[in-house]
């Protein structure tokens, strides 16, 4: 279990105190003059008016014992795990069960899983069959049908779990690293949405009910096309629950600028994506992301930006959780370095990063 510094110690209660909207029975905002005034679908079995923390710890053996672990480092109980999940059948279903055998009952999280497309090739292998990594199920089978078997079997895997799953079908799919971009297909965004509402259907059909639905684009589409454009790829706000938008603070890692979260979520840059989204959509919001330690003269350090990035929610008042990636980029340490603790320079004492 890493060290975690102080940062998430103080954001836990920073979080409880930040003034956002109270929303009446009848579902409208109350109390915030510039939030949107839209009718907000449940999302339980958070209450809207605070904000849930969520991470990402990479799968261990022990998983539920490095969850309580995180838990005592944070000063506070997750309410959302999150890690990704290939098209396999059952390979994943250990993490669960860990946390099934080693978290009390009162004390589990939902579990975020990012389903992503890739390990499956639904036109050669029995939907049974351990799925391969170096295969990808192509979106035009999903759509068409050729997948549904598989998305059965997964939908009742997680219908007969004591969980209440969220589930983000092809994150980031609005980027060009992803390979289920549909610029790798035939740039129609249409396409996403047609294999997004196809697992949505086989799912309801059968009467899967411990699922949330979760859409997960990047804050920045690349390329930065019209066509490309994150809101051409909402699959309809039947199939949404939450939304989730991913922004990472990445600095010298990618040559790019120290950006604040204000500065991804709501600046000229950006197209000021987040107030466009609560305008838009009345759904509850997930920011998920990270941010490196600073490394140039005029970057900051992490702990400022995470204290900064937590005290702005108060501008955003559909955002209901922030799930952290606490890892290093594509899970390699000498990658660019996202866990909540200090840089590599300022270890093996994370605590002297806090000024607060």
């Amino acid at each position: 279990m890493k060290r975690l510094t102080l940062v998430i110690i103080l954001l836990s209660a920073l979080t409880i105190a930040i003034p956002f909207p109270v929303f009446g029975s009848g579902g409208e905002a109350q109390g915030t003059a510039d939030a949107p005034q839209a009718t907000i679908q449940a999302a339980p079995p958070y209450p809207p008016d605070t904000v849930v923390h969520g991470v990402y710890l990479p799968p261990v053996n022990n998983y539920g014992e490095e969850i309580l672990a995180f838990n005592e480092e944070a000063g506070k109980d997750i309410g959302i795990i999150h890690y990704y999940v290939g098209w396999y059948y059952s390979a994943w279903t250990w993490l669960p069960s860990r946390i099934e055998a080693q978290v009390p009952a009162e004390r589990r999280p939902q579990i975020m899983l990012s389903w992503v497309p890739k390990g499956r090739n639904c036109r050669t292998m029995d939907p049974y069959e351990q799925g391969d990594w170096a295969v990808n199920p192509s979106l035009y089978d999903i759509r068409d049908g050729y997948c549904d078997e598989y998305i059965r079997q997964m939908g009742r895997q997680l219908k007969g779990m004591p969980f209440t799953f969220m589930i983000r079908f092809g994150n980031e799919m609005n980027i060009s690293a992803a390979v289920w971009w549909v610029g790798h297909y035939n740039n129609d965004p249409q396409l996403y949405i047609d294999a997004y509402r196809r697992i949505y259907d086989v799912f309801e059909q059968e009467g899967i009910t411990n699922v949330q639905w979760v859409w997960a684009p990047s804050y920045s589409s690349s390329p930065r096309e019209e066509w490309n454009s994150l809101f051409n790829y909402y699959p309809g706000d039947k199939y949404v629950d939450w939304i989730s938008i991913v922004a990472y603070n990445w600095g010298e890692w990618l040559g790019v600028p120290w950006w604040s979260l204000n500065d991804l979520l709501d600046s000229d840059t950006w197209d000021h994506v987040m107030p466009e989204i609560m305008c838009r959509y009345a759904k509850p919001i997930m920011w998920e992301g990270a941010t490196v330690e600073g490394t140039r003269p005029s970057d900051g350090s992490k702990a400022g930006w995470v204290t900064d990035a937590y005290s702005s929610l108060e501008r955003y008042p559909f955002i209901q959780a922030v799930a952290w990636f606490n890892e290093w980029d594509d899970h390699v340490p000498t990658k660019a370095d996202f866990r909540v603790v200090g840089g590599s320079s300022l270890d093996p004492d994370p605590l002297s990063l806090i000024h607060i």
